[in-house]
């Protein structure tokens, strides 16, 4: 892991923690990154490591820190929330693991933390919604298909694209289903949620805007290649890279 001076680019420090296999996640002064021997915390000015906690398998979804707690997916199939300070395990949650899915039940979609609920999707093909003091399941979605894509919370509806090619509008308190919007390929793009609309890309070569009420198509933008980047939307212009080697600039 390498810290770099924002405005020269200068080298701070580099510290070997393990194949880095997540992007950092930076909160009161310490990074925090998933690999192969789990979760490593890392002080933020001197880079040294403050504590490791492993995993059975790798880590590659990144670290969410909420309320002095780290919440994490591992390819081991398990969703683990982490004291921030010491490293010791809160609660660990156990997914559904089958033959009948691509790698297990692995977790590779980033928790997202709202209303003290932990919304994170499964390689066994569930959408799970748990308690973030227990762990405990308050309901779970059965998408069917892999899903690498991170939830995202709006109002009342949580959002999420799945490897069955569909995007899925869920109510947030009971995760039934509002809507789902149908693409060409699959979404591990995560939606990005703005001013009534949510955004995302699809394998399909597309970036799609929909109404977030209703996931009717507001737009499309065709791309030189898959979109499994997630958008960054500022100031009404949507940021997204594309596996065709560009990075484009739309207005919202």
């Amino acid at each position: 892991v390498i810290a770099l001076d924002a405005a020269s680019g200068d080298e701070i420090w580099e510290e070997y923690i393990s194949y880095v296999r997540t992007s950092p996640t930076v909160a009161d002064g310490t990074v925090y990154i998933g690999g192969t021997d789990g979760i490593s915390a890392v002080d933020a000015t001197t880079g040294e490591e403050q504590w490791t906690f492993t995993t059975d398998d790798d880590v590659r979804a990144t670290p969410t820190v909420v309320d002095n707690t780290v919440y994490a997916g591992s390819d081991d199939g398990n969703v683990y929330a982490i004291d921030t300070a010491t490293g010791e395990q809160e609660w660990v949650f156990e997914t559904g693991s089958t033959v009948a899915f691509e790698d297990g039940g692995s977790v590779r979609s980033s928790p997202t933390v709202a209303d003290e609920t932990v919304y994170v999707g499964s390689n066994d093909g569930n959408l799970y919604a748990l308690d973030a003091a227990s762990g405990t399941q308050e309901w779970k979605y059965d998408a069917g298909k892999i899903i690498y894509s991170s939830p995202t919370v709006g109002k009342e509806t949580l959002f999420f694209g799945c490897r069955d090619g569909r995007v899925y509008g869920l109510d947030i308190d009971s995760g039934s289903e509002q809507w789902s919007f149908e693409t060409a390929d699959v979404v591990d793009s995560s939606p990005t949620v703005v001013e009534g609309t949510v955004c995302f890309g699809s394998n399909d070569n597309k970036i799609y805007v929909l109404d977030a009420s209703t996931g009717e198509q507001q737009w499309v933008f065709e791309t030189d290649g898959s979109v499994s980047s997630s958008p960054t939307v500022v100031d009404g212009n949507v940021y997204i890279g594309s596996d065709g080697g560009s990075v484009y600039s739309l207005n919202t």
